[in-house]
């Protein structure tokens, strides 16, 4: 099953920053360019399918979400 694996969690990860570096681009320097505001509308979902997933391999749960909640602090 992992041979078929085409991105891994940081390639997610990498594309998602990627575009949350064009949607604040589009925000701040070009507002009125909606194709990149667009483009970084992907980082939400790629972030949140990626802390789903690791929130589901973990094996500690309990310290996983303190992880995740400190960094959210």
């Amino acid at each position: 099953m992992d041979r078929f694996k085409i991105l891994t969690n940081n390639a997610l990860k990498i594309i998602a920053c990627i575009s949350m570096v064009f949607d604040h681009i589009g925000v701040i320097m070009f507002p009125e360019v909606m194709w990149l505001r667009a483009v970084g509308r992907l980082a939400y979902p790629l972030f949140a399918f990626c802390l789903a997933e690791g929130c589901y391999y973990t094996k500690d749960k309990i310290k996983h979400l303190i992880v995740i909640a400190m960094l959210g602090v």
